[in-house]
């Protein structure tokens, strides 16, 4: 039985919205989901999360990402969707830099463009290339732009150096997945006031009993 050529035409199905997925833009499978802000940095992952020689992955803005280091120990995220299927990259298997998709094989490379297709007479299906986002290592984390690439400036990272010149054992890094919305999270980092007792004990020394607060500057 002879081999099927493949093609991989965006755009390639319909989300949840009605719009068309389009095959190099990863938030067109969101469907319904709320809108972010898309031009700023964030910490996908600690330098030290992501693993030689294999894949790893997470969702940033509700967009699957794929990170991965080069044999170069460049750190590279692609959108973690095959274009041909959108079945998730990080099944798949990472030679050198390629990533091979673990359901028919096509290979991408860091820059996201398809370089190998094992079917037919190997032409390279159209439209097959995969997002690429812009990402930078500073201060022990992989920051990563989700929005327009051209508007990624490294001067906009927060300055987080005391992370890279204290001693290490000063130092602890970690992930902690929170069940909620995020503005849900942020209004309770940002709510000072709740920590004299809700963290007793932990964050905070003894509740203040009422007593008025006076702020000091150090």
């Amino acid at each position: 039985m002879g081999q099927r050529r493949l093609t991989c035409n965006a755009p390639l199905s319909e989300n949840l919205t009605g719009r068309h997925a389009s095959a190099t833009d990863p938030s067109d499978l969101r469907g319904n989901a709320m809108d972010y802000l898309r031009d700023a940095w964030y910490v996908a992952a600690w330098e030290d999360e992501i693993p030689r020689d294999a894949l790893f992955h997470r969702t940033i803005l509700s967009e699957p990402v794929l990170l991965y280091r080069t044999p170069g120990d460049e750190i590279v995220a692609l959108a973690d969707r095959c274009p041909h299927r959108f079945a998730p990259l990080h099944l798949g298997r990472l030679v050198g830099d390629v990533v091979q998709c673990g359901y028919h094989g096509l290979c991408f490379d860091p820059s996201g463009e398809c370089v190998s297709s094992p079917h037919g007479d190997g032409k390279i299906p159209r439209g097959a290339r995969v997002k690429r986002y812009v990402t930078v290592r500073k201060h022990k984390a992989v920051w990563i732009w989700p929005g327009d690439s051209g508007r990624a400036d490294p001067a906009m990272i927060p300055d987080y150096s005391f992370l890279t010149q204290l001693n290490p054992t000063a130092v602890f890094t970690g992930y902690l997945p929170t069940a909620c919305n995020y503005q849900l999270a942020t209004d309770n980092i940002m709510d000072l006031s709740h920590a004299d007792y809700l963290h007793v004990g932990s964050l905070a020394l003894m509740p203040t009993l009422g007593l008025p607060l006076t702020p000091r500057r150090r």
